[in-house]
C-alpha cells in the first residue's frame, strides 16, 4: 500500500537485542540465500553488542561483509539435507557441481579486480595523480588494465562515467567488497577445517558444530575492540589474509575449464553476428591463432589465405582469398552452420537516431532518447 526500499539489510535497533532484517521476500534461491547472507551481519552485530560505542563495528572494512558471505557459502547440498529441505537421495552428484561453481566465480571470482580498481581511482583523485581533466579516461584506463573491458564508444574526456556507480558519488569506500571476497573463504575453509570436512571444500556443511560456533563468537565478539589481524587469528588461525581457500573452493572449476580450453569437449554450440566483413568472423575462429577458435581448427592454407585478406587491398582478389578460404572451412567441418535466424526489431518512436543493421546487431552508438517536443 506504499513506496517501500526492498534493498535487503541487517539492523541492530537497540545494540542490544534487537536484531532485524529488512527486506522484501520472495521464495526463491535468490532470496534463501540473501537471507543467510543478512543473518550474517545480525549474528555478528549481536556478537559484538557488548563492546563501547566506538568498537561496534566489524573488525575492518570487510570483515562485516565477508561474514555475510561466508554464512551464505554455507548453503551446500549437505546443509539442505541438515535442515530437511533436501532429500538424500535427492543430492546432485559430483559431476552436477560445475554449473554452481562457475555461477559462484561470475560472482565472486569475476568481481574481484572492479572491487580492486574502484577506490584504486579514488585514491588517485585523493592524491592528485588523477586530475579533474582525466577522471573519466583514467577510469577507463584502470577498468581496461584490470578488467579487460574497453568501452563500447568513445568517451570523451569531460564525461563522467565514475558517476555511474553509486559508491562513487555517495562516498562509500569500495575496498571492503574486495576484501569480503578474500576473507569470505578463508573464513568459509576454516569453519570446514574445524568441523572436519572431508569432502570438496564446496560441499562443506558446519551446521550444528558448537566448535565451530564457539570460535566463531569468539572473533565476531570483537568487534573492532582488536586490530583485524587479532580478530582473524582468533578463528583462522592465520594472521594474514590469503586467496588460497577461494583457490581450493574453486579447484574443479579450474581443473574443468583448463580442459575445455584445451579443446577437449564434446561439443560447443555458438551464435554469431552476420558480420558485414568477412575478416570479423572468419579469422577470429578458424585462424590457428584466433581468439574464438575454440574447436582448435588448424590448416596452414586457410590460415595463409586469412592472413592474405587482411593485407589485400584489391577487392576481387580479397574476394576470392575469402571465398577459398570459407570453402575449405567448410568442406573440413570445423563449424556446423545450423540456421541463420530472423532478426525482428521493435523500438519506441520516442528513441530517436537507432538504425537496424544488416548483421543484426543491436547498436545505440548514434541513439538517444527524445526530449519533450523532439519527438
Amino acid at each position: 500500500d506504499r513506496e517501500v526500499v526492498c534493498h535487503a539489510s541487517a539492523w541492530d535497533v537497540d545494540n542490544k537485542d534487537d536484531i532485524r532484517i529488512k527486506m522484501c521476500i520472495k521464495v526463491n534461491a535468490d532470496d534463501f540465500v540473501t537471507i543467510h547472507h543478512e543473518l550474517g551481519h545480525n549474528y555478528y552485530q549481536r556478537a559484538y553488542n557488548e563492546q563501547p560505542f566506538l568498537y561496534l563495528n566489524g573488525a575492518n572494512d570487510g570483515f562485516h561483509e565477508a561474514i555475510g558471505d561466508f554464512i551464505a557459502l554455507s548453503i551446500t547440498p549437505e546443509y539442505l539435507v541438515q535442515i530437511g529441505l533436501l532429500d538424500r537421495k535427492d543430492v546432485p552428484s559430483a559431476d552436477k557441481d560445475i554449473g554452481l561453481l562457475l555461477r559462484q566465480a561470475m560472482d565472486k571470482v569475476a568481481f574481484l579486480p572492479f572491487g580492486l580498481l574502484v577506490d584504486k581511482w579514488r585514491w588517485g583523485v585523493f592524491d592528485g595523480s588523477i586530475t579533474p581533466a582525466t577522471y573519466n579516461t583514467a577510469w577507463h584506463d584502470l577498468k581496461r588494465e584490470y578488467q579487460g573491458i574497453t568501452p563500447p564508444v568513445d568517451r570523451p574526456d569531460d564525461a563522467f562515467d565514475p558517476g555511474a556507480k553509486y559508491h562513487i558519488p555517495g562516498n562509500t569506500p569500495y575496498t571492503r567488497y574486495f576484501l569480503a571476497r578474500i576473507l569470505q573463504f578463508q573464513f568459509y575453509k576454516a569453519a570446514c577445517d574445524q568441523a572436519g570436512w572431508k569432502g570438496p571444500l564446496h560441499r562443506c556443511s558446519f551446521y550444528g558444530n558448537k566448535e565451530v560456533g564457539e570460535k566463531l563468537n569468539a572473533m565476531l565478539e570483537m568487534g573492532a575492540s582488536k586490530p583485524w589481524p587479532d580478530a582473524l587469528e582468533a578463528f583462522t588461525g592465520s594472521r594474514e589474509m590469503s586467496g588460497k581457500a577461494m583457490m581450493e573452493y574453486f579447484a574443479p572449476l579450474k581443473k574443468w575449464l583448463d580442459e575445455q580450453n584445451k579443446g577437449n569437449f564434446d561439443m560447443l554450440m555458438m551464435g554469431w553476428l552476420g558480420n558485414i566483413d568477412p575478416d570479423d568472423f572468419y579469422y577470429a575462429q578458424h585462424h590457428t591463432d584466433g581468439t574464438s577458435n575454440a574447436q582448435k581448427f588448424s590448416d596452414p592454407e586457410v590460415d595463409r589465405l586469412l592472413d592474405a585478406g587482411r593485407v589485400e587491398t584489391d577487392r576481387q582478389a580479397r574476394f576470392d582469398d575469402y571465398r577459398r578460404a570459407a570453402t575449405m572451412i567448410a568442406d573440413q567441418v570445423s563449424y556446423i552452420f545450423l540456421y541463420n535466424p530472423s532478426v525482428i526489431q521493435a523500438w519506441n518512436p520516442a528513441l530517436q537516431g537507432y538504425q537496424a543493421r544488416r548483421d543484426g546487431a543491436v547498436r545505440f552508438r548514434d541513439a538517444h532518447w527524445a526530449q519533450d517536443g523532439d519527438a
